[in-house]
């Protein structure tokens, strides 16, 4: 049986914690601590500051949401891990079922941590960013067999990392440990896809935090040089030594005039439109742009695809998208089910071995129909029968059929009744 069957990391108070007042005076020296406690396995502050880029820069989340929503939004099959044991093709169709029926709620009761498996793997792929993500196991024994009816989504913050680089819980929902207490064997998902010397470094948004930081520099001088210099600026004359009330009424005609566009003036009076010679000639828009590119190159390894219409035909801009973003996309779908398989495929199956004769078969496998990995099927192979049904079902985006069916040939003749 599962090492646990209670929550471990219930709700916590310091989920809702808001970020945007504790990266108001983001400074490099702020930047570089918080890095470098998350190489030291604190990531507390490393996780809140992505969570607050996504927040805050829409390009950071555009880009994100680019590179994992191909992985999210795809459909997903689970393929049996030996097709020529019947009891592993059933153990494959009992782990299907079991993430399809996966529900976001309890009892009818609201709980935004609590998930289906979609979502989870959303969840999970924040890994993608940030280095790391998990999610807890709900196990449930239901029907004479163990079930996982929710994931529940649990943030990065709530964790660290040991000195031999083990995942520990910090916040359980009720106690807050230093030191963090060891996770009970399949009771959580963690998913590090991309592991550089240390897990936390392996996130895309590792490099990206600088350009967030410094594009906020230029949007402020931007914004600020924008104000007061991009409008012209008018200036109210009134005789020398007039009284405060001809001055008085002056301010109050200015500000008639920026609202109707009219106003009535005593002699003496007027009105001069002063426009500034000071320009940024684009300076800060470029330097935004450049931090842009720079953004998208962490994330999805181009900036073509913002770009496609100045920089080249679009044919070219496939071809380098292929190298890179499809690339990513490859890597990013084989570390996540070789996730899924080991911390959720594994347990269900062997929790459950009694459904199949006392042994656990083999483990199925789980991948997700990435549209990039769609490709038109030459017409020359499908004449020469050398495509199985499924193959062509799956160029088109389409449900495998079960069994032989999925396996014919296309073009050969449907096995009939007493035909071997």
């Amino acid at each position: 049986m599962p090492a646990s069957v209670r929550r471990i990391a219930k709700p916590s108070p310091y989920d809702q914690r808001p970020n945007a007042s504790r990266f108001s005076a983001l400074t490099p020296e702020r930047v570089a601590a918080i890095q470098k406690a998350a190489e030291r396995g604190d990531t507390r502050d490393w996780s809140d500051l992505c969570t607050r880029m996504l927040q805050a820069d829409a390009h950071v989340r555009a880009c994100m949401d680019t590179r994992t929503s191909a992985i999210a939004g795809s459909r997903w099959v689970v393929e049996s891990g030996d097709p020529d044991d019947p009891e592993a093709n059933r153990a494959a169709a009992f782990c299907d079922a079991m993430l399809r029926g996966m529900r976001g709620s309890k009892g009818g009761r609201m709980d935004v941590s609590a998930c289906g498996f979609d979502r989870g793997v959303a969840a999970l792929l924040e890994a993608i960013g940030i280095g790391f993500a998990a999610t807890e196991i709900d196990w449930e024994w239901r029907g004479g067999v163990w079930t996982i009816p929710r994931l529940y989504q649990v943030q990065q913050r709530r964790f660290r990392w040991s000195d031999d680089w083990q995942l520990l819980l910090v916040d359980n929902g009720e106690t807050i440990s230093s030191q963090g207490d060891e996770l009970p064997p399949h009771s959580f998902v963690v998913h590090t896809p991309h592991i550089h010397h240390y897990p936390t470094q392996g996130g895309c948004l590792w490099p990206v935090s600088w350009m967030y930081l410094f594009k906020r520099w230029c949007v402020q001088f931007w914004i600020a040089g924008s104000e007061q210099y991009a409008y012209p600026l008018l200036v109210g004359q009134v005789p020398r030594g007039a009284p405060a009330s001809v001055r008085t009424e002056m301010l109050n005609s200015l500000n008639s005039l920026s609202a109707s566009h009219a106003a009535v003036l005593e002699a003496d009076s007027a009105i001069e439109l002063v426009e500034t010679s000071v320009k940024d000639n684009g300076t800060w828009r470029e330097l935004v742009r450049e931090l842009d590119r720079q953004i998208s190159k962490a994330i999805l390894g181009t900036t073509e695809i913002e770009e496609a219409g100045r920089n080249g035909s679009r044919a070219a801009v496939e071809t380098r998208k292929g190298a890179t973003v499809d690339a990513r996309l490859a890597l990013d779908e084989r570390a996540l089910a070789e996730t899924v398989r080991r911390d959720l495929l594994t347990p269900i199956v062997r929790y459950n071995s009694h459904v199949f004769g006392g042994r656990a078969p083999a483990i199925p496998s789980i991948r997700w129909i990435v549209e990039s990995k769609r490709r038109e099927i030459p017409q020359s192979l499908i004449d020469v029968g050398a495509v199985t049904v499924n193959e062509l079902r799956f160029s088109t985006d389409l449900e495998p059929l079960p069994g032989d069916a999925g396996e014919r040939l296309v073009g050969a003749p449907a096995p009939t009744e007493g035909n071997e």
